[in-house]
């Protein structure tokens, strides 16, 4: 899988920023940090709670197995902050 970075346009997006993962979400190749992969729990469920929560002690951004991608942060302006701070501190 590719991933691109977070709060970076689209169109800013080159080559060197776009990191590689397997299919459990680590990384294989490229810039970045190892993004948990939450395997599929029906949403809402106290075991879909409990396997998020458990990802989101480890990092702030989670894949979730035929859900989609969860990011949190404190409001939306310190989110991408964040993140942008990381991306700068990985090149």
């Amino acid at each position: 899988m590719l991933a691109t970075p977070t709060a970076v346009a689209k169109a800013d997006i080159v080559p060197q920023i776009i990191i590689t993962l397997d299919m459990d979400g680590k990384k294989i190749d490229g810039i970045g940090n190892t993004i948990p992969v939450a395997p599929y729990a029906f949403p809402g469920s106290p075991e879909n709670n409990a396997i998020l929560t458990d990802a989101l002690c480890r990092s702030d951004v989670v894949i979730m197995a035929g859900n989609g991608v969860l990011s949190v942060g404190r409001d939306i302006k310190s989110l991408i902050a964040d993140e942008l701070k990381k991306l700068l501190k990985n090149q």
